[in-house]
């Protein structure tokens, strides 16, 4: 619950660099990155919030793979 994925997408364009399948119903929310770009427009700071979000997300998978790296060497 509360998971997701492809935040890359709303910071930098072109194609995905991987995809996804539920094993289960589930429910989504798609955010376009026009649909940010246009919202980072009206509502800044929520954006910023967000972008905060998806920095974090990322900074912990970087570390977790790293980590990985590092334990195989």
């Amino acid at each position: 619950q509360g998971e997701h994925f492809g935040e890359l997408s709303l910071l930098r364009p072109g194609r995905r660099a991987v995809s996804a399948r539920a094993r289960s119903a589930c429910r989504l929310v798609e955010i376009r990155r026009n649909d940010f770009n246009e919202l980072l427009k009206q509502k800044p700071r929520a954006c910023i919030k967000l972008m905060l979000a998806i920095f974090s997300v990322i900074e912990q998978r970087v570390s977790a793979v790293k980590a990985d790296l590092l334990a195989a060497v």
